[in-house]
């Protein structure tokens, strides 16, 4: 007789970038989460942009980038999305790492932004990750969740294989699916980003972005098995999901 695994919901969503958001895709992201009822939600970081606090930032338009509409927005989407685990981003942490910065002004602005955030985790009871390479990974349904490093073509495969199994993560902000090549099944996933595109002005000559778009991976998880999906779409489409 086949031993029958206990399925439970999950969806994963990353790189929202704080208020460069896309609120339209948001919004689609929030109706899909009240229909589907998902009982783990991951948030894979990014959450907030940051661009303020940029290393090489002074001097550029990215310094009077106002620090409040960013966290402002990052909070509010925590309360209506209720994420359970978050996986800290490379954006994220460079509040982190200002908050010991020689100057004081800068250090209280970072550890303000900082406190103000895990404030609203930890009220929502929000399990974290820091960004640190060997540490940024939940383990859930026989999968790795976390934000990720590598940042090149085959940066997905290359998360798989440094993990030696299956993931899903953000930071390359072009949803797809890639399979590493290990001795073991080890399809992984990409949720892409739910930043607007067109507010991402700095990635404007890059020309990786034309693999970039909105997503959303979902699906179904045991204490071992996870069988998912991802929804994805182009720059200024829908994410039309199936429920």
């Amino acid at each position: 007789m086949h031993h029958i695994q206990k399925y439970e919901r999950v969806m994963a969503i990353g790189c929202r970038h704080g208020d460069l958001a896309n609120l339209a895709v948001c919004q689609q992201i929030l109706d899909f989460k009240k229909r589907f009822k998902p009982k783990h939600r991951f948030d894979l970081g990014d959450v907030v942009d940051t661009a303020a606090f940029r290393h090489g930032a002074k001097g550029t338009a990215d310094e009077t980038r106002p620090v409040d509409p960013d966290k402002i927005s990052a909070v509010t989407w925590f309360e209506q999305y209720e994420p359970t685990h978050l996986a800290w981003g490379n954006h994220d942490w460079r509040l982190f790492n200002w908050m010991n910065h020689p100057s004081a002004i800068i250090s209280h602005s970072a550890a303000t932004v900082w406190n103000d955030l895990n404030k609203t985790l930890a009220r929502l009871k929000c399990e974290t990750l820091p960004y640190i390479l060997r540490k940024n990974w939940f383990e859930l349904g026989g999968m790795y969740w976390g934000h990720g490093q590598f940042f090149n073509e085959t940066a997905l495969r290359q998360h798989a294989e440094y993990l030696g199994g299956p993931c899903v993560m953000a930071h390359i902000h072009a949803p797809q699916v890639a399979q590493g090549r290990t001795r073991d099944w080890s399809q992984s996933f990409c949720v892409g980003m739910l930043a607007d595109i067109e507010k991402l002005s700095y990635a404007d000559g890059n020309r990786s972005t034309g693999r970039w778009g909105a997503g959303c991976v979902w699906g179904e998880v045991s204490e071992k098995r996870a069988h998912l999906h991802l929804t994805a779409a182009a720059p200024g489409e829908d994410l039309r999901f199936p429920l």
